[in-house]
């Protein structure tokens, strides 16, 4: 099953600003908690004064899981909103729904946290070493951060079937159904988050070539506004987008499974 880039990133910022027009109290919501999450992220974690890229990498995501907890009855919500059209679900209750959907964005944060590990050991321990030392630890961290990503990607779809299917564990047949969309999932996802990423480019350009002027741009509090407001709707736009792709995978899959004898 072919999987239509452009169509699909379209489909999600059409049915995202939906979402935004008929529940609008629930995006006011993930508004004040991407808003809260990224004054932590910013301000907060900073005034640890931590040194390295291991222990900051690690506490910068610990850093978000208050968010990605309050987050996860919008995003079961939204899930919903865009696989099965329901419009009356609310933030409450905190259902099976909910936790399913808090356990996979848990799982798929930490499996994105670790993978990007080996870079920051790499990163870190790499001066110390000899040349021929350091170059085998980036090749073998670039080589994890790969395996990471090819992943996360066959898993891209796994909220979604959380939120709107009907088996405990999803991450079975999201694996199963994305065999063979995992480039075209990619390329929706570059795709989405390409505006997020250019403006982030474009502010530490402005920092110029020192990591504390880059730091120093990225921290004033109208970039903060800005780049927050672009990374939750990149978010909005990238998980309808994995909803609309889980709902055109699953369907076609379980209508032939039912078609065949050997699962009747």
């Amino acid at each position: 099953m072919m999987v239509p880039v452009f169509e699909t990133v379209q489909d999600a910022g059409i049915v995202t600003w939906r979402f935004v027009r008929t529940r609008g109290r629930l995006a006011l919501a993930a508004a004040v908690i991407y808003g809260a999450g990224a004054a932590l992220a910013t301000w907060g974690l900073p005034l640890l004064g931590l040194q390295g890229w291991i222990l900051p990498q690690l506490l910068s995501w610990a850093g978000t899981l208050p968010a990605l907890l309050l987050l996860a009855p919008i995003w079961a919500v939204f899930n919903r909103f865009v696989v099965l059209g329901e419009k009356t679900r609310g933030y409450l209750p905190i259902d099976v729904r909910v936790r399913r959907v808090l356990l996979v964005l848990f799982l798929l944060s930490l499996i994105t946290a670790l993978g990007g590990v080996p870079v920051s050991a790499a990163l870190q321990f790499a001066p110390r070493v000899s040349r021929i030392a350091s170059l085998g630890m980036l090749a073998a961290a670039g080589l994890g951060k790969l395996v990471v990503l090819w992943l996360t990607l066959r898993l891209a779809i796994t909220p979604a079937l959380a939120a709107a299917g009907t088996r405990k564990n999803p991450f079975e047949p999201a694996f199963a159904y994305s065999a063979g969309a995992v480039w075209p999932i990619l390329w929706v996802r570059l795709l989405v988050y390409l505006p997020l990423l250019a403006l982030v480019g474009t502010l530490m350009v402005l920092g110029g070539t020192t990591l504390t002027g880059q730091a120093a741009v990225l921290s004033h509090p109208a970039a903060v506004v800005i780049v927050t407001a672009f990374t939750a709707v990149s978010d909005f736009v990238d998980t309808a987008a994995m909803a609309l792709i889980a709902r055109r995978l699953a369907v076609p899959r379980r209508a032939a499974q039912a078609l065949d004898p050997k699962t009747a």
